[in-house]
């Protein structure tokens, strides 16, 4: 049996939301998690999970990343991390949609 690999994971801060993006991907797939720190404490305030990685979309106007079927908006900057941590963890093919 081998050893379970170990999940790459990133951080990324999602400016004018308060909110904290970590996205990770392991052995299950990725997911992607949204906190937010309201009086000291942590909430999350999304979550979304799927088996391939994550896609980028353009509708009306507005970018968005798609996990599964889940549409997250992100300011442009936060999506650009996003889709380089997706890069350099899947590689570039992996990528797809509009950017």
């Amino acid at each position: 049996m081998s050893a379970a690999a170990t999940p790459s994971f990133a951080i990324i801060e999602v400016p004018g939301y308060g909110m904290r993006l970590r996205a990770m991907k392991d052995e299950g797939g990725w997911s992607i998690s949204g906190w937010r720190r309201t009086q000291g404490r942590k909430a999350m305030v999304m979550f979304a999970a799927t088996d391939a990685a994550p896609t980028f979309s353009e509708t009306a106007g507005q970018h968005c990343v798609v996990a599964g079927r889940t549409y997250i908006s992100l300011p442009t900057a936060s999506q650009k991390k996003l889709q380089a941590f997706i890069a350099s963890t899947e590689g570039t093919s992996a990528q797809g949609g509009a950017e």
